[in-house]
């Protein structure tokens, strides 16, 4: 069964840091950053990561994602003027292909939908095409163009 479980305290959101960083280092992107390989390196990079994504994400509301007691993805969603910001998105490696990922966006847009926002939001690395076409499956659009990433929308009905 899926469910959602709010990182409401300290230990939690360090799940949540953890479970990002695993999430991400484990994927096929994880080299981009240089997390992927060697282990030995990743694992130095695991607690300044952790420390750092805490620090951005201080103002979002970070959630875990779990199939009957085990961890298989990871959102956290942040509040702008007319906006919901989708600061962080992870789904297990093994676990991809599910529709988890689906399910975590349209528990996002239920969030934007009660706090009154119009749009939902989110980035995405240009060479996360996976996660492109599930994003302009679900009706994401192109907001802004970046360096290494894209920026996108949907409106909220």
């Amino acid at each position: 069964m899926f469910r959602v479980k709010r990182a409401n305290n300290f230990p939690q959101r360090l799940t949540f840091g953890y479970f990002m960083f695993e999430f991400f280092r484990k994927s096929e992107y994880g080299n981009v950053l240089g997390l992927g390989s060697p282990p030995v390196l990743s694992s130095f990079a695991t607690v300044p990561y952790m420390l750092w994504m805490a620090f951005l994400r201080r103002s979002s509301s970070e959630y875990l994602v779990l199939i009957d007691e085990s961890i298989v993805g990871v959102i956290a969603c942040r509040p702008r003027s007319d906006a919901l910001y989708v600061s962080s998105l992870a789904v297990a490696p093994n676990c991809r292909g599910k529709g988890i990922g689906s399910r975590m966006l349209h528990f996002a847009e239920e969030m934007a939908t009660k706090g009154g926002k119009s749009w939902l939001e989110l980035t995405v690395m240009k060479v996360n095409t996976p996660a492109q076409r599930l994003y302009a499956r679900l009706g994401f659009r192109l907001k802004e163009e970046k360096r290494y990433s894209f920026v996108l929308k949907k409106r909220i009905t």
